[in-house]
């Protein structure tokens, strides 16, 4: 689990950074925050959680959560390409099309 965690971390703050070409600063700081403050805030409330529903139920209910949350990655491998051309306030720009290297004739040919 921890290095699933930690593999796919990277792949998720790319991906958002290349939804957001023109802010990738903006949307790397929010992609980590929100990541730091929900791998922090378990503490706070995993032992009450625990307390009130058993261990079992506890960690099944994270399962269920993973395995909806999951759900989310399985539509953006199947419409991601029609999802990010949605744009909200004009956030979303893309590079797709763009030419990275320029060609250049060689002289005499």
């Amino acid at each position: 689990m921890t290095f699933g965690s930690l593999s796919l971390i990277p792949i998720t703050v790319n991906y958002i950074c290349e939804c957001f070409v023109s802010h990738p600063a903006e949307a790397s700081i929010t992609a980590n925050m929100l990541r730091l403050v929900f791998g922090l805030s378990v503490a706070f409330y995993i032992n009450d959680w625990v307390a009130d529903v058993n261990v079992g139920w506890t960690y099944g209910m994270m399962a269920f959560l993973d395995v909806l949350s999951f759900g989310f990655i399985g539509l953006l491998m199947w419409k991601g390409h029609q999802i990010r051309e949605w744009t909200v306030g004009g956030l979303n720009d893309t590079e797709e099309g763009e030419k990275v290297i320029e060609t250049t004739k060689l002289v005499g040919s």
